[in-house]
């Protein structure tokens, strides 16, 4: 009897493992409006950005997020605010293989609005659309004519549509949570743009984001 039950609990220990690699391996149908969240691990801004915001409590860490575009031939893109080019219109392809695990795996997470707000999707994207071109938001404030990515997410979803309330602004904060004082790379890269941190300023980013309440996230290719 011992020995059946071993027997069946190996059998159930067994199974439950290649559900758990053979979901992983079934991609769904990604669709427009699908939020992607990266993990660049690239420069110090990116680990910066990390730094301040990321949470003990998540096992992933993003600093940059897109919206998936795809158009009527079924050609996939990621609208986008980079450093590099302001608010783009990037390949999926190239958006994925910009950031990849040592197994050469996409460093990016898939989530997906709620029902009730998908209907402003096409909306949103056309209004994203009309964005591509304007420059990159290197101070990280909101409300003027440049974008950084969670601010450019955040604007297609908030000015189309009735819900305003997808994501949230938060105060921001650019100090070490351990110390209380602000991280020396922030204090070094504000001093090169002279202007002042802006500290407690409402704004957003990627791992708050990812907390939201109103996605889900269906799809992890790392």
């Amino acid at each position: 009897m011992l020995v059946k039950r071993r027997l069946l609990s190996f059998l159930l220990l067994l199974f439950i493992a290649i559900l758990v690699v053979y979901k992983k391996d079934i991609k769904p149908v990604f669709v427009s409006g699908d939020i992607l969240f990266q993990d660049t691990s690239r420069g110090d801004i990116s680990k910066a950005i990390k730094k301040v915001t990321e949470d003990e409590n998540n096992s992933k860490s993003f600093s940059h997020v897109g919206i998936l575009q795809i158009d009527d031939k079924g050609t996939k893109f990621v609208l986008e605010a980079i450093t590099e080019g302001g608010v783009s219109k990037t390949p999926f392809d190239t958006f994925l293989n910009r950031s990849l695990t040592d197994n050469g795996e996409p460093k990016v997470v898939v989530c997906r609005l709620k029902e009730k707000y998908r209907d402003e999707i096409n909306v949103a994207l056309e209004y994203g659309s009309k964005l591509i071109g304007y420059p990159y938001d290197n101070v990280y404030t909101i409300g003027d004519s440049m974008y950084y990515c969670s601010e450019y997410v955040y604007e297609m979803l908030h000015n189309t549509g009735e819900h305003k309330d997808i994501f949230k602004l938060n105060p921001m904060t650019f100090k070490d949570d351990d110390t209380g004082d602000y991280l020396p790379f922030w204090v070094k890269y504000y001093d090169s743009l002279n202007v002042d941190i802006p500290e407690g300023k409402l704004g957003l980013n990627p791992n708050g984001m990812y907390k939201s309440n109103n996605i889900d996230s269906i799809y992890s290719f790392y």
